[in-house]
């Protein structure tokens, strides 16, 4: 799969991170002129529910 993250500033950093790690191929992008601060990596999203309890 192939991803782009639009903003790379500390959100966008993580889930592009997180996506590659999972082998997702990811192009970044960010318009912002200014660097951006490092990625401080937390525990990471909750666990997603069962399939049966999520409603659409």
């Amino acid at each position: 799969m192939h991803v782009c993250v639009l903003g790379l500033g500390e959100a966008g950093a993580r889930y592009g991170a997180d996506l590659a790690e999972r082998g997702w191929t990811v192009t970044g992008y960010d318009p912002g002129p200014a660097a951006t601060p490092p990625v401080s990596r937390g525990p990471g999203p909750p666990p997603r529910p069962p399939p049966e309890r999520i409603w659409c």
